[in-house]
């Protein structure tokens, strides 16, 4: 199925919408009011990943909700467990901000990751032009963000 389906109702398991949409029965429904940015992401590993689907399963919790000045950001954590063991081989963090969302009450305990920057120069810096027509093709593959195409959306 392609992914643009996803967005218009599809069903397919292969491609998955962003925000996803599990998430959202777990924090209530938030008002479309702007557009969804993806935040900060995380990779823990715990232990060797296993090879096979049969295996392993994934739970998924919203860890903390907190109201900013101009929308709202809404952490989670998916954890992948060994079915056999029960054992954690991994955490995954992940972060969502919802333009002009107002009015929600902050809840559970915000990440406090702080990334310290290397007092150095970058070890390499790349300069890069983005054409319109290359944007485009977002929207052409089926990603409807008004934030990658719409410049007034973008500033």
């Amino acid at each position: 199925m392609p992914f643009a389906l996803t967005f218009k109702g599809g069903n397919s398991a292969d491609v998955l919408p962003f925000p996803p949409q599990h998430f959202m029965g777990a924090i209530g429904q938030i008002p479309p009011q702007g557009p969804v940015l993806d935040g900060e992401r995380s990779l823990t590993l715990l232990k060797q990943l296993p090879t096979s689907t049969n295996n392993w399963t994934m739970r998924s919790r919203v860890t903390a909700v907190s109201q900013k000045r101009s929308g709202v950001v809404v952490e989670s954590e998916t954890v992948i467990v060994d079915k056999d063991t029960g054992e954690e081989c991994a955490r995954l963090g992940n972060s969502v901000f919802y333009v002009g969302v107002k009015g929600l009450q902050s809840a559970g305990e915000p990440s406090k990751i702080v990334i310290e920057i290397p007092q150095r120069p970058p070890d390499r810096e790349v300069s890069e032009i983005i054409t319109l027509e290359r944007v485009q093709t977002y929207r052409l593959s089926g990603d409807y963000n008004p934030l990658h195409v719409d410049d007034d959306v973008a500033k």
